[in-house]
Formats: structure tokens, C-alpha cells, sequence
């Protein structure tokens, strides 16, 4: 089982970022910041995954490795926030498991690695 939180806290963002660069973290810290936020954690309180919709239609996401042994509650997730959102939702996708959550989430390859789901 796990919990979802909103807004995402800057600790969970922490954890669920790991080590990275100033840059990806203030690039985090601004995301998180500019639109609605949420954070995923399990049972035992730890967060695994965390993202947001920013202003405009573009969301982000961001997981630790332990994120695969929620797949099913991740998906959960994604799906209830996105649903119903009155423009299309925009994203870009970086790695070969991003691409996969995001084609379970219900996003479609646009254009290059920019994907989009219709409400």
C-alpha cells in the first residue's frame, strides 16, 4: 500500500531525486514549485516518487529505483491526477523507463521525446 501527499514535500523531493546536480535540483525546486505537486510513500513513510502539473500543460515526475515495486500505485497516481485535466498534458521523456511509465500512464509518443495525453 502507499500514500499519496500534496504537495510534495522538499524532503520527499530529496529522496526521490538522489544525488544530482545543483541544476537538476533547482530545476525540481521550480517545478515543484510553479504548479500542483504530489509525492508517493510507502507504508513505512518513505517517499519512492513524487511530480506535478505546472501552469500550460506540462507535468514532471521524478522516482527512486525502489519506485519499480510500486508500478501498479505509481500508475494509480498519475492517472487519477491527469484525468479530467481540460488541455492535453505534455512531457518529456529522458530514459527507457520513463518512456514505459509514461506509454502505462496513457501518454503518446508527439514529437521527438515529447510525449502527450488527452484528458
Amino acid at each position: 500500500m502507499s500514500r499519496l501527499v500534496s504537495p510534495a514535500s522538499l524532503i520527499d523531493l530529496a529522496i526521490c531525486a538522489g544525488s544530482c546536480s545543483a541544476f537538476k535540483w533547482a530545476a525540481l525546486r521550480s517545478q515543484r514549485d510553479r504548479g500542483a505537486s504530489w509525492s508517493l510513500r510507502s507504508d513505512e513513510g518513505e517517499a519512492f516518487a513524487a511530480g506535478g502539473i505546472l501552469p500550460g500543460g506540462g507535468a514532471w515526475f521524478v522516482a527512486t529505483p525502489a519506485a519499480a515495486r510500486h508500478l501498479v500505485a505509481i500508475l494509480r497516481a498519475i492517472r487519477s491526477t491527469l484525468d479530467g485535466q481540460p488541455m492535453p498534458i505534455r512531457v518529456e521523456i529522458r530514459t527507457p523507463a520513463g518512456e514505459r511509465i509514461a506509454r502505462l500512464a496513457g501518454f503518446v509518443p508527439e514529437a521527438g521525446a515529447v510525449w502527450v495525453r488527452h484528458g
